[in-house]
């Protein structure tokens, strides 16, 4: 692979993590702020939020399917992109607009429909940009090579959410709505104007597979079933821990909208020293154990924020500091790694079917993910808060070691992954076994 491939497609990793991030993260702050009246009930948003996941968790099949079987001059990924990505960008922009300053029912019926808007737009684009991943290269160690690129600027991503806080206080909403969009857009245009689909046009091998056939096929993928399972519930426990924070910076430790992003500063330094790390122990130990290994530290790092300032080691603040390092550490893993498993599932699918149908994988994926990202914002809606709307700090412990219980789900899940990398192909364990 050419190096400015690999970067251009890497680039799209920022899109994809940066608006989304600030979709999970400061939606909550938005519309129900700890020290102002609630433009929409928590619970509300909540509910919202998971009706919103649930249409996607519907959507994400239907346009990976769409997109496998899509035949154009362009490819079959690209036309996706290209189309999708100004809805996405307007509606990421007016997404923190709503029309009333003040509760209505007006502002629920908009967050709903924006809400909406956002999570279909998202998936067009995002569903297809994944997708391009397996068909850039089957080798294992570019893989990694790729996705670590894409990690780097997820991390770059992650930098630019960690001052999200400052835009908030110093530049308010119409600021930050101008500013994702821009930069979701900047970022995700090397993808859709500088890349060529190699089989642009090719006509696909065998008959083309129905929804319903391709849906059962996707779904009798053992393999697949242990990784979309396993990684929706380490995605219910991220969830829950970014929507915590500013929160817990606000309601708990006392301080601005700012500090929130002064607290990202040591989850960065960790995550870019480590993800480098994971590339390195994936191509020596190979990705399953890594991923087990990750597993466990992301989950130790929810549980821990669950006794945060309960501790006699220093302040509330310093702990929280503390744990929010290491879970900088620990998520590092899942920047790097989940999508090279998920090339290695449809790799090994192909070798079954003789099919390649890899928009349909991460469409599938993104709808078990979605819904567990839906039930995570539920649940915060209904624990975060108490019953005089005002943030309980009991309430988000028990968010914390919620999301750590559910990720222990995720761990006992993920042992039964039958895949494994032997001289550069992937086998399932029964092969690797023969002498």
């Amino acid at each position: 692979m050419r190096f400015k491939d690999t970067l251009s497609y890497g680039m799209g990793g920022l899109s994809m993590n940066f608006c989304d991030m600030v979709f999970l993260q400061w939606l909550y702050v938005r519309y129900a702020p700890h020290d102002q009246p609630h433009l929409v009930p928590p619970a509300l948003i909540g509910l919202f939020i998971l009706l919103g996941r649930i249409t996607e968790a519907v959507y994400g099949p239907f346009v990976g399917h769409w997109s496998d079987g899509f035949r154009s001059s362009s490819g079959r990924r690209l036309p996706f992109i290209r189309r999708g990505l100004p809805c996405l960008a307007a509606a990421i922009f007016l997404m923190w607009m709503p029309p009333i300053p003040h509760a209505h029912w007006l502002n629920a019926l908009y967050l709903f429909v924006m809400i909406e808007v956002y999570l279909i737009c998202y998936d067009s684009v995002v569903t297809p940009y994944l997708s391009l991943m397996p068909e850039l290269t089957s080798d294992f160690r570019q893989r990694v090579n790729l996705t670590t690129m894409q990690a780097v600027f997820i991390m770059l991503g992650t930098l630019l959410f960690a001052g999200v806080g400052f835009v908030v206080h110093w530049g308010g909403w119409r600021v930050l709505g101008v500013v994702v969009a821009g930069l979701t857009v900047l970022f995700m245009l090397p993808v859709a104007v500088r890349l060529r689909e190699r089989n642009a046009g090719a006509t696909p091998a065998g008959d083309r597979l129905g929804f319903i056939e391709g849906l059962r096929l996707t779904l009798g993928n053992r393999a697949f079933l242990y990784v979309v399972l396993s990684t929706s519930c380490y995605w219910y426990g991220l969830d829950s821990v970014m929507k915590l924070l500013p929160l817990w910076t606000t309601g708990y430790l006392g301080r601005g909208e700012d500090t929130v992003s002064l607290l990202m500063v040591p989850f960065l330094v960790m995550n870019v020293a480590f993800f480098f790390v994971v590339n390195v122990l994936a191509k020596r130990h190979g990705k399953y154990a890594v991923m087990m290994l990750t597993f466990g530290a992301t989950t130790l790092s929810f549980a821990m924020f669950g006794v945060t300032g309960l501790l006699p080691l220093g302040s509330p603040f310093v702990q929280t500091v503390f744990v929010i390092a290491f879970a900088g550490m620990a998520i590092a893993g899942f920047m790097v790694l989940p999508f090279a498993v998920l090339s290695d599932v449809i790799d090994y699918d192909e070798k079954l079917t003789g099919r390649r149908r890899e928009a349909i994988y991460f469409g599938f994926q993104g709808s078990f993910q979605k819904l567990s990202l839906g039930i995570s914002s539920l649940l915060f809606g209904v624990l975060a808060y108490g019953p005089d709307g005002a943030v309980s700090v009991q309430g988000l412990r028990s968010v914390a070691l919620l999301a750590a219980g559910i990720s222990v789900i995720g761990i006992v899940i993920f042992i039964g992954y039958p895949l494994r990398e032997r001289e550069g192909t992937v086998v399932s364990i029964r092969e690797t076994i023969r002498p």
